[in-house]
């Protein structure tokens, strides 16, 4: 009896090992889509953060906002949440990711006017950090509102990083913004 507990509870074990090594190995393109529709359905304030981020503009570009860049860059863009120091209430700070995967940006080329840096089949991630205090959401100092810019901390491309100040942040964003959705 006390064989067949053991065997049963090593068998838990394995299975639980095989099923965090799977999700540990899947592609984001594949990971982030279950994991944003987890958050959708458990998380209170995923859809408070999302929906206020895909409200908001694009800095520079004020008729798009950052929902329809992402639907416009691909079929499939993801947004997810994290929290990086939250409490019970649910205030504190996040940090929301906009993914999309396949996508080509074309920026021209800052370091000389012959060319085009461009990224195919790219992943584009771009990362907001939000404070949430009652209703209040802000990104550093100015506050989330419908219909008002509001800038990411950085924009991944491929493996390319632009943070605020480089000088591929701005171009990129207005690359992405010029594929986006039009409103209906």
């Amino acid at each position: 009896m006390a064989n067949k507990v053991f065997r049963i509870i090593i068998g838990i074990v394995i299975l639980a090992g095989i099923a965090i090594g799977g999700w540990m190995v899947l592609p984001g393109s594949v990971k982030n889509p279950i994991l944003a529709w987890y958050q959708e359905k458990t998380d209170d304030n995923y859809a408070v953060l999302v929906d206020s981020v895909k409200a908001a503009t694009v800095p520079k570009n004020k008729k798009v906002t950052f929902g329809a860049m992402m639907e416009g860059v691909s079929e499939d863009s993801t947004w997810t949440i994290e929290k990086m120091s939250v409490d019970d209430a649910g205030n504190g700070s996040y940090r929301v990711y906009a993914d999309a995967y396949k996508v080509t940006v074309a920026v021209e080329n800052a370091l000389n006017d012959d060319g085009m840096v461009t990224h195919t089949n790219a992943h584009v991630r771009i990362m907001f950090d939000i404070s949430k205090e009652g209703d209040k959401l802000t990104i550093g100092r100015k506050e989330i509102e419908e219909g008002k810019a509001a800038s990411p901390m950085q924009i991944e491309v491929g493996e390319y990083v632009y943070g605020a100040s480089d000088q591929y942040f701005q171009p990129t964003l207005d690359c992405l913004a010029g594929m986006a959705v039009a409103p209906e």
